[in-house]
């Protein structure tokens, strides 16, 4: 294996896909340039491993509509991966009901309109909203309110306020704290961008960005532990990897948790105290608990070739505070994902891949050894009657706690999507990509952008901001 050189231009911590854009747009000016990743492959939640010929992932991605911001930095690096998008986008079944959700915005709009006439005119207005705002329109006025708030300017009917607050409950917080912000983008790249799937699956994805990379003269080091930032006289000046080698950059880029990266990785004397109070005051989104399914029976059909499918015992109840302490398991909303039902090559033949998510609070290890199993049984006992299959046509298995979220990520708790996407934590100031430390910038999900929502095509506008910013200040140098 080629030897790290000593000297870069660029050294990006982390290969998600903050990081992958990043040194996208900054090999391709012509800079030097070194992504360190110390998991075994690129992408961080945007990965897949296999099982047995079972492909799972690892996240989704949202919104790669023409003319979105992430299909431009697609096109932008000639990024080589085939996009599909089906309907319908999503399928919710509560004990009573079935709420489909298609990919076009009239039939999104008619949808409800059908279910709830007296709510017809304002259904149109909250829609055509989401479309076409900008965030430069709508900031300042919606910064400081909660999504109940936004509701309040446009419905009535608790009805369909409740089936609103279910779409909105994949953002992992309880809507009366979620920031107005958080819910417009949300619903703009999940419901109004749902339904994209890049063929091949998320690690397919994430291998295009880096190989493109490479094609641009980048260089990538994979299974390699960063000890350091190493910050001399309030200037970033490189890194120290876990073995000790120290290595040189003009600007460092952390594409980490932005709390291991300034808690663990810079020393804190090179961080103001109000500063690092700040970050340790911040609150990380929630974790997940997954249960990996490889069964051998044919059923995507049976649900439109959807595959997002939700689970949830009541809809008149927020599905995510019935597991906010850790009590009343079984209540959860079990959120479904079955990639095999769009793409046949993600599983063996006349099988599907499945994961099976509930959100969760990190808790202790201690905790998930005693109800790892005990919440795996209720999971499948509940999905297998909604998907029609039974426990003897699973031939794989396997689970994921927070904590096996943190050892691949070392996003702290096992944090799925940045920081709570809460009032408080979505201003512009409160983790702006330009960091107080000279020439050390911030990339990925944990940058606020003052969209609110943090998930991959904000991760990847932030690598594409972090280039613009370091390109601009070579330039005026």
């Amino acid at each position: 294996m080629r030897k790290l050189e000593s000297q870069y231009d660029v050294i990006i911590v982390g290969a998600g896909i903050g990081g992958l854009v990043c040194g996208c747009y900054l090999a391709k000016a012509g800079m030097k340039v070194l992504i360190v990743e110390q998991h075994d492959k690129v992408g961080g939640y945007c990965t897949s491993f296999n099982r047995e010929g079972f492909t799972f992932e690892a996240g989704a991605v949202e919104d790669l509509s023409e003319g979105s911001f992430f299909r431009e930095i697609i096109e932008e690096l000639n990024i080589n991966i085939n996009i599909t998008r089906l309907s319908p986008n999503l399928l919710i079944y509560t004990p009573n009901d079935k709420i489909r959700l298609g990919i076009m915005i009239d039939e999104i709009i008619n949808y409800f309109q059908e279910r709830f006439p007296k709510e017809r005119a304002s259904t149109e207005k909250f829609f055509r909203f989401i479309e076409k705002y900008s965030i430069a329109s709508v900031y300042y006025k919606y910064k400081d309110k909660t999504f109940d708030q936004l509701l309040d300017e446009y419905f009535r009917d608790e009805d369909l306020r409740k089936i609103l607050n279910m779409v909105l409950s994949q953002i992992g917080a309880v809507h009366s704290r979620v920031s107005a912000l958080s819910a417009i983008t949300y619903f703009r790249s999940f419901v109004l961008g749902g339904g994209y799937y890049p063929e091949g699956g998320l690690q397919r994805f994430s291998e295009a960005f880096a190989t493109k990379f490479k094609e641009f003269g980048g260089e990538v080091k994979l299974s390699t532990s960063v000890r350091k930032i190493v910050v001399n006289r309030g200037k970033a000046t490189g890194i120290v990897l876990s073995n000790g080698e120290e290595i040189s950059a003009d600007f460092v880029i952390s594409n980490a948790d932005a709390m291991q990266t300034f808690v663990k990785l810079i020393d804190h004397k090179n961080i103001r105290k109000d500063s690092l109070s700040l970050i340790e005051k911040l609150v990380p989104s929630v974790s997940v608990f997954i249960v990996y399914l490889g069964i051998k029976k044919k059923i995507g059909e049976k649900f439109e070739n959807c595959h997002e499918i939700w689970d949830t015992k009541n809809c008149d109840d927020d599905p995510f505070n019935r597991f906010a302490s850790g009590s009343n398991f079984n209540e959860a909303t079990i959120y479904c994902y079955a990639p095999s039902f769009r793409d046949a090559s993600m599983a063996p033949l006349n099988c599907e891949s499945i994961s099976l998510c509930v959100f969760t609070p990190s808790f202790e290890r201690t905790f998930w050894e005693s109800k790892r199993e005990v919440f795996t049984k209720m999971m499948i006992e509940r999905i297998s009657k909604t998907l029609s299959f039974s426990e003897t046509d699973i031939i794989v298995k396997e689970t994921a706690i927070p904590q096996t979220l943190h050892r691949y990520t070392l996003n702290i708790g096992g944090a799925f999507k940045g920081w709570a996407p809460i009032l408080g934590q979505v201003d512009i100031s409160t983790m702006p990509a330009k960091t107080e430390i000279e020439n050390l910038f911030l990339a990925g999900h944990w940058v606020t952008t003052g969209a609110g929502e943090s998930g991959v095509p904000q991760a990847a506008y932030s690598g594409r901001k972090v280039s613009q910013l370091i390109l601009r200040s070579i330039k005026k140098a």
